[in-house]
């Protein structure tokens, strides 16, 4: 699921992800990954680590599902800083390892890192119908152009269904595998993230 917009300013944006089915947390080799890509962010230096300068408190907060995941997301991890290339888009070679703390801003005399690519399973509850990601950028000068959430499971028919209808999760012992070829959470980031960020940059490009 991708959603494309261009949120900047402190107002808090909801977006809610519908799901089809309810979350069944049982399914064998179940995962959710949600990665943001954001513009226009500085903190200072390149890399993961939050920036402690306040001059450079540029930064972003995410919730799911009302809890808090980080509040030092941004920066230019995966451009410059430079006019123009202030980019982060969690991807190919991030980690879907979440802030150690996520109420650590930039500016802040804190330690995390956040490269914009979070693991978001634990806050997912059994029987979930809904993915509620609730951004906001106090700093008011950043710019979340991409949201990008993934969720894997394997499907099933036949005895191992524990419903009627082919798209029914396998809970089963004889659960067949994931289908061969389908792209992995960081082909489908890198694929959203050139063409998403073509028409973000073109609608929202400003001098900085």
């Amino acid at each position: 699921m991708v959603v494309e917009g261009g949120q900047a300013g402190p107002a808090v944006q909801t977006t809610a992800f519908n799901l089809a089915n309810p979350i069944d947390k049982n399914i064998p080799n179940f995962n959710a990954v949600l990665s943001l890509g954001i513009q226009f962010s500085d903190q200072e230096g390149l890399g993961h680590t939050c920036g402690q300068n306040p001059a450079f408190a540029q930064f972003s907060t995410v919730d799911v599902n009302g809890a808090r995941l980080a509040s030092c997301a941004g920066n230019a991890d995966d451009g410059a800083l430079m006019s123009g290339a202030l980019i982060t888009v969690g991807g190919v070679g991030d980690s879907t390892a979440n802030p150690s703390d996520p109420f650590c801003r930039a500016g802040d005399s804190c330690s995390t890192t956040d490269d914009e690519l979070y693991g978001i399973a634990g806050f997912l509850k059994q029987g979930d119908t809904q993915v509620r990601i609730t951004t906001a950028n106090p700093s008011n000068d950043d710019s979340i152009f991409l949201a990008v959430l993934q969720l894997t499971a394997a499907t099933c028919t036949g005895a191992d269904c524990p419903c009627t209808g082919a798209d029914c999760p396998c809970t089963g012992p004889n659960c067949p595998p994931p289908p061969p070829g389908v792209p992995g959470p960081a082909t489908l980031i890198l694929l959203g993230a050139g063409l998403l960020a073509l028409i973000a940059g073109s609608r929202l490009f400003r001098r900085r």
